[in-house]
């Protein structure tokens, strides 16, 4: 049964209208020598002979669509040859938003659904146009962070931001670049040691209601040959929610040495260690919580061969700790622990060539993954993956081309075949076209096939879900001042995992089958425009009609629509604020007993109280859910309501 609206939801609408409508109206205060440079066909050429003011306006919305990004072919290239829907978040976005971890900054792009477990470092559970968490491969420079137990990243809640150099996030299938990727990529990509002197750095701290304490720390530089970043932090709170608690420390190093001008060796180390609170049961008389360890090391080689070649060599090792335990809220008395630990080892190997029209990246990569487990069949597991990929970026005039291949095998699910081939035309120098077809592929858990419980059987005949997937958008600057972007997509999922109960067992037994046939498919549509008088408006929409194809009826645990809408203010000297809000409808049966009739409201402000040369110091206050606002798609885990933290954060 779908919940209807609720006349207090109309209230979810007002404010993304407002939003929306401001922005078209800040639009129409144009000055009229440059709506008169357009109509007589000035261009960006002519920036030189703009004033002052209209080359700052414009600078900021020109930017969003020549920004260099990786994710897409595995090589470096602008946006505008990027045929998939693609948003990039930069780190000074994040600063803006006194973030705390990736999930809080995710929970802000159009077409990205985040459920928090609980509040702040509670496990997040993230999706894409619709799709499912396990069909979104999550990476850290490149590094697949998907966890071979379930299927997702648990780490989405506890990577802290202040490590973030951009994130780039492609909406839809990626498996022609990244394999196993059915709904998208989210690829993290860190800070380096590239700086203005040889040391550099940051420390902050924030505190606020429930004990909640976040305190960072990084310094960074750059001497002769040498380049390093180093972090630390430790994250905690009592707990936005009842039994919702955090606690949790992480390190983090990048450290590179400049062999020659064309060639770097580079390492990573990442490593936290934590324990955080999953809720209880009061009828039960059962408080859940668990402790959580994760480490990845890398180490690559990059060298340009000459003009046109470069070559990238990397291997990688990371490992998973998760104990979960039960213990009876009466008397603290553990009643049952168990134990997951996952092991990936990795390397990887690409070559990029560009000359001409043509810029050309062909690779492979190799991983091992063990798990632990002794839910699980024998209580040890593993996989083997490998691939080979090509793609190319073709550009003529104004049409860019991208035809991609990609071979994946796999010793438990077999082997895929994901090709792709994507377009951009620019239309004008302010607006172009994208589109794209693709065949992309979600590889199950090994506790999908091994795994057994009370609850759960293995399957050992699964398979890969595949999926047919076709977009096409356009990206303009055509009204001055104003960057806007419309995207549609179809996502048409085949062998589609599905839970069966199982006959003659308990009531709550089940397993997973290929039985399923699913589409995703809808529109998004985003627009921001530039500072007018130090303020800037921006908003986003996504429509989701997800449908299972066999039943033709419309899932209910997939996200109908979200709105995402805010304001930003910047004087670029000393003050700078934003307010944004977020709304999901969450299409949930009235029997997970869910709220979703709010949009949640968060504003942070950041005054600088002191700056000489190089060191400045800042003042934020952050203001979470304003309304009290409830949005959540289960009773068990509602979100937290109104709370608010304040901090110091000084650079030097």
């Amino acid at each position: 049964m779908r919940m209807g609206f609720k006349n207090s939801s109309k209230a979810s609408f007002v404010l993304p209208l407002f939003f929306v409508l401001c922005i078209f109206f800040t639009a129409g205060l144009l000055d009229k020598s440059y709506a008169s440079d357009i109509e007589n066909g000035t261009t960006e050429s002519d920036a030189q002979s703009a004033t002052g003011m209209e080359a700052l306006l414009q600078m900021d919305i020109r930017d969003l669509m020549n920004v260099q990004v990786i994710s897409a072919t595995r090589s470096l290239k602008p946006i505008s040859e990027v045929a998939e829907n693609m948003t990039v978040i930069t780190a000074k976005d994040i600063e803006f938003m006194n973030a705390h971890t990736i999930a809080d900054v995710l929970n802000t792009v159009t077409g990205v659904q985040v459920f928090f477990n609980g509040g702040l470092g509670g496990n997040a559970v993230y999706e894409i146009q619709g799709s499912e968490a396990t069909h979104t491969t999550v990476l850290i420079d490149d590094v697949i962070l998907n966890s071979i137990s379930s299927g997702v990243s648990e780490l989405l809640s506890m990577l802290p931001v202040q490590i973030v150099e951009r994130i780039e996030i492609i909406k839809g299938p990626a498996s022609a670049v990244w394999g196993s990727s059915l709904g998208g990529i989210i690829n993290i990509i860190t800070k380096t040691g590239n700086g203005t002197k040889s040391i550099n750095g940051t420390v902050s701290t924030a505190y606020g209601e429930k004990n909640t304490d976040d305190n960072r720390a990084e310094i960074y530089g750059a001497k002769d040959k040498f380049e390093y970043y180093l972090y630390a932090g430790h994250l905690q709170t009592d707990g936005l929610r009842q039994d919702f608690n955090i606690y949790t420390s992480n390190l983090y190093s990048k450290v590179a040495y400049n062999i020659t001008d064309d060639t770097k060796v580079s390492s990573t180390f990442y490593y936290d260690r934590g324990r955080r609170g999953e809720g209880d049961d009061l009828p039960s008389d059962t408080y859940f919580n668990d402790r959580f360890e994760h480490i990845l090391a890398t180490l690559s080689l990059n060298s340009k061969l000459n003009s046109n070649l470069s070559l990238d060599l990397s291997m990688h090792t990371l490992q998973q700790v998760f104990k979960s335990y039960d213990n009876q809220i009466s008397d603290g008395l553990e009643t049952y622990q168990d134990t997951n630990t996952g092991t990936t080892n990795g390397a990887s190997a690409k070559l990029a060539y560009t000359a001409g029209m043509n810029s050309i990246v062909v690779g492979t990569d190799y991983e091992k993954g063990t798990l632990k487990d002794p839910n699980l069949l024998n209580g040890r597991q593993g996989i083997q993956k490998w691939d080979i990929f090509i793609n190319d970026t073709i550009v003529w005039n104004k049409l860019s081309v991208t035809p991609g291949l990609r071979f994946d095998n796999t010793d438990a699910f077999g082997s895929f075949i994901s090709p792709t081939l994507g377009a951009t035309y620019k239309l004008t120098d302010r607006t172009f076209l994208r589109a794209t077809v693709s065949e992309g592929f979600n590889n199950p858990t090994l506790f999908d096939r091994f795994g057994e419980n009370f609850f759960f059987q293995a399957n050992a005949q699964l398979k890969i879900e595949e999926v047919t997937s076709c977009q096409a958008g356009i990206e303009t600057r055509a009204l001055p001042y104003v960057w806007a972007k419309v995207s549609a997509f179809s996502n048409n999922i085949r062998d589609a995992l599905v839970q069966e109960p199982i006959s003659g067992s308990n009531t709550f037994a089940f397993t997973y089958a290929n039985v399923g046939k699913v589409r995703h498919q809808g529109v998004e549509a985003e627009i921001k425009t530039n500072a007018i008088y130090h303020t800037s408006l921006f908003a986003g929409a996504s429509f989701i009609d997800s449908k299972d194809l066999l039943t033709e009826l419309v899932l209910t645990d997939s996200p109908r629509y979200t709105f995402v809408a805010g304001l930003k203010y910047d004087d670029g000297k000393s003050l700078k604020a934003i307010l944004q809000g977020h709304y999901i409808w969450f299409n949930e049966p009235s029997s997970s007993e869910a709220q979703y009739n709010s949009m949640i409201l968060d504003m942070s402000i950041t005054k600088t109280v002191f700056r000489q040369k190089d060191m400045a110091c800042d003042v934020f206050l952050t203001a979470h859910n304003i309304f009290d606002g409830s949005q959540y798609e289960d009773y068990y885990f509602p979100n937290p309501g109104r709370w608010v933290e304040g901090g110091v954060r000084f650079k030097f």
